[in-house]
């Protein structure tokens, strides 16, 4: 009897320690972390990776969250932790992306050529990470398939495979690069 009475405040006891981990982002686990996730970043900004563990999604939301912004470094670094290849960078106004007379970088030289013309505006090439695509099916155009025969299929972008979606990396962009800048970003699959 006296067992009966005291378990139901036992279990809300246990129910408010369980409620009190999940609210602060060290102790937070399962979809408690991806709702800390949503709550920082918005909703389906920050998503947590195939397979991946609440010890790596928290140390990844922890990073993101004290993450720099608004820095050529802070792009560079934010699309190398995401894709694990640094972006290549063209500033037109930058004289070390363009290079100028007189010095180590001239025409013929490293660089390219530069424009005052274009402030508040830079291009990037992003790179896929690997293993990004439908594996063992023939890209359109290739001779590796046929109707009825072959590795070809129709396919939906849910049979993409791969943790970093181009949508990812445009969004981490938009979230990184100051506000009034252009980012003329061109996404290429690794080779």
């Amino acid at each position: 009897m006296l067992d009966a009475l005291a378990s139901a405040p036992a279990f809300n006891f246990d129910q408010l320690l369980y409620v009190a981990q999940q609210t602060r982002l060290a102790t937070a686990t399962e979809m408690n972390l991806d709702l800390i996730a949503e709550d920082f970043f918005g909703v389906g900004m920050f998503r947590r990776r195939k397979g991946e563990g609440d010890a790596s999604y928290r140390l990844r939301i922890a990073k993101e969250r004290l993450r720099p912004r608004a820095t050529r470094q802070a792009m560079i670094d934010m699309i190398t932790d995401l894709t694990g290849v640094a972006p290549e960078i063209f500033e037109p106004g930058n004289i070390s992306d363009t290079g100028s007379y007189g010095f180590d970088m001239a025409y013929g030289q490293d660089g390219a050529y530069g424009s005052l013309n274009q402030p508040y505006e830079f291009f990037m090439s992003v790179t896929r990470p690997q293993g990004q695509g439908i594996p063992v099916v023939a890209a359109y155009g290739s001779n590796d398939g046929a109707y009825g025969s072959g590795n070809i299929e129709y396919a939906s972008l849910d049979s993409i495979e791969g943790e970093v979606t181009d949508t990812e990396i445009y969004q981490s962009i938009a979230r990184t690069v100051p506000a009034g800048v252009t980012a003329w970003t061109e996404i290429k699959s690794g080779t």
